[in-house]
């Protein structure tokens, strides 16, 4: 009787799909309830996923607290309508100093309605007494910040493809892309505090081939930015 049980389980968790695999991360163990830690069980889904030879890790909607999670080759990140990941307002949450994160990997992909949710007002401290330059008195100089994740970061990645998602409150810069190539980025929404120090858009730092298309970006810093700087020297 348990071996009948057993194997619609394993199903469950990878089925195959037109990309390969896919595991929805509430089978894998998800809560989505906005308090429950969801980091392991996504990553989880994220390894395994990679580890078939890649395909789709679906998150449904509902609210996922999460730490740093990494992407790897091969993964398609599916965040449905209502969907949101929500960064961990505590540091220790953050074992890769970043929030999501991909390093040499290829065709890594996050699309879809939902939502990441980087929560950069606890890495941020109000200035009390506030006496810089009149043309420096823009809001995000009124704020000091605190030590922080970075938001998405990318590195080393090829064809990578970010498309329709939305990013609010990111820590610090929200997209950094550095020494990627094949880059596309369509149809992506950030919307960041105006106050938030640092908070730049999409940063485009030593990359080629990179394309960024009908993207709707608010944000007290940068929108795009192109730099070409030496490695792990130019982050906030």
């Amino acid at each position: 009787m348990m071996r009948w049980l057993w194997v619609p389980v394993v199903f469950a968790q990878a089925v195959l799909s037109a990309r390969g695999v896919a595991i929805d991360v509430r089978v894998a163990g998800a809560r989505g309830d906005g308090v429950s830690m969801d980091t392991a069980a996504i990553q989880g889904a994220i390894d395994r996923v990679s580890a078939e030879g890649g395909g789709d890790v679906r998150v449904a909607a509902g609210r996922y607290r999460i730490g740093s999670l990494q992407l790897r080759d091969g993964v398609r990140l599916q965040l449905d309508a209502g969907a949101v990941l929500v960064g961990s307002t505590d540091l220790k949450d953050y074992t890769l100093g970043r929030l999501i994160y991909a390093e040499g990997a290829k065709g890594v992909v996050i699309e879809g309605a939902g939502e990441i949710d980087g929560g950069g007002e606890a890495f941020w401290e109000y200035k009390k007494s506030y006496a810089g330059p009149s043309w420096r008195g823009t809001a995000q100089f009124e704020y000091r910040a605190l030590k922080r994740p970075r938001c998405l970061h990318f590195l080393r990645c090829e064809g990578l493809v970010l498309r329709g998602i939305t990013v609010r409150n990111a820590p610090s810069w929200t997209i950094h892309l550095e020494r990627c190539a094949g880059v596309s980025v369509e149809g992506v929404k950030i919307r960041n505090p105006l106050h938030g120090p640092n908070t730049d858009g999409i940063d485009i730092n030593s990359c080629r081939d990179v394309a960024i298309r009908g993207c709707d970006i608010v944000t007290g810093d940068d929108g795009v930015v192109l730099k070409s700087t030496e490695p792990g020297r130019d982050h906030p």
